[in-house]
């Protein structure tokens, strides 16, 4: 099964295909107190070289090992075969993240686009997730801590 979207396609909450919206609200079920009408979400294609820093950030040198789990590779198979059925939104999905680089593929990804913002002002969340300025992607997710170690 595939999802006709279009990349760059904004929506609302509602309107998000409904395992995102379920993925999205299980991972941030206790962190996140803010209105979803506030908010748009735009479909993002994340290319390949952005993943690699975006997990090399969160994972550092460990991030061989991450991609080498079984749950990841069992992942990247079902992705390979059946496509990516539910986009993640922001910084959620990190399997998928990593599922898509462990195949050196780009990557489908929800942005969190705040509907009234025109400032570069950062407005953090109790959990130390960024809502940032309109058109700019949530990827931070401080549930996933860098591991620090010699290159």
């Amino acid at each position: 099964m595939t999802l006709d979207l279009n990349i760059d396609q904004i929506f609302s909450f509602k309107e998000l295909p409904n395992e995102s919206k379920k993925d999205f609200l299980l991972q941030f079920e206790n962190d996140f107190e803010f209105e979803f009408e506030e908010y748009s979400f735009k479909l993002k294609l994340i290319p390949y070289q952005q993943l690699t820093k975006e997990l090399d950030d969160i994972f550092g040198c460990n991030l061989i090992d991450e991609l080498e789990d079984d749950y990841v590779v069992e992942l990247a198979n079902d992705i390979l075969l059946n496509g990516l059925i539910n986009p993640p939104i922001g910084s959620e999905g990190i399997h998928r993240t990593l599922a898509h680089h462990y195949l050196n593929k780009d990557m489908l990804r929800f942005e969190i686009i705040h509907n009234n913002s025109s400032s570069i002002s950062w407005q953090t969340k109790q959990i130390g997730i960024p809502i940032v300025p309109q058109y700019t992607p949530l990827i931070l997710n401080t549930n996933y801590s860098k591991f620090w170690c010699k290159r």
